[in-house]
């Protein structure tokens, strides 16, 4: 007789935020992000599938552990990732949690499921106003259509998340 898996919603299943991921289809990537977008084969060959994570095309003139092509898959949990630009050179650090490779004592007693650092240099004087961290949306969000108030919603509890 064959095992049976109890369904996601059952008491006890932990369910994995990013099993979506392979569900989702390649065909649905915006145009300007396609270039970054591994083949299959190498998002299912990967140590934290079913995550790839990979410069964003559109921000050009970065290279990444010393190479600008959209496609490597950049490491996470555990591994420095070098960025140089023209404005800035230094070190990137990224974690995710529910992925084989992830480090569980860095999600320990936290709610969230990414934490991200850099620290490096400005290799030309930048004025803070003109520093964008957190979130970018490519589609624009239009007064009254409910996008914003969800955006805000999903941003505030993402602030609160401990």
């Amino acid at each position: 007789m064959p095992a049976v898996t109890p369904p996601p919603s059952a008491p006890g299943v932990h369910k994995n935020p990013w099993a979506i991921i392979p569900r989702s289809c390649a065909a649905n990537v915006m145009p300007h992000i396609r270039p970054a977008m591994p083949s299959l084969e190498a998002i299912s060959a990967s140590p934290h599938y079913p995550v790839a994570v990979t410069p964003n095309p559109v921000v050009g003139g970065f290279r990444f552990n010393g190479s600008a092509d959209p496609q490597q898959q950049l490491n996470i949990n555990g591994g420095v990732i070098e960025v140089d630009g023209a404005v800035f050179k230094g070190k990137l650090i990224v974690h995710m949690d529910d992925l084989p490779t992830t480090d569980p004592s860095v999600f320990a007693g936290k709610k969230r499921l990414v934490h991200a650092a850099a620290q490096g240099r400005f290799k030309r004087r930048v004025r803070a106003a003109a520093i964008c961290t957190g979130q970018e949306y490519y589609a624009e969000i239009t007064a009254g259509s409910g996008v914003e108030w969800f955006f805000e919603q999903m941003l505030r509890t993402c602030g609160k998340a401990r």
